[in-house]
């Protein structure tokens, strides 16, 4: 198993992951990838926000990016 490191930016602020994960593979982070983003957006967009953007980067062992992702969320209000 390899450890990966999951680095997330809000738009906001950068959350650098300094103690990493460990997977079987890379098809393993790209599955966790896919299930952690949407709940980043969940918890971190709220009622004032209408356009925020979700980054993860996923960095290996030896410090090379292997994988990235980006969420974005868009929303607006319509009247009439």
């Amino acid at each position: 198993m390899m450890r990966y490191f999951f680095d997330i930016y809000d738009g906001r602020a950068a959350h650098i992951d300094d103690r990493g994960i460990e997977f079987l593979d890379a098809a393993a982070v790209r599955g966790e990838v896919r299930r952690l983003l949407p709940e980043i957006a969940l918890s971190e967009v709220s009622d004032d926000d209408d356009r925020r953007s979700f980054v993860v980067v996923v960095r290996n062992d030896v410090q090379s990016i292997i994988y990235s992702a980006a969420l974005t969320y868009t929303g607006s209000m319509h009247y009439g």
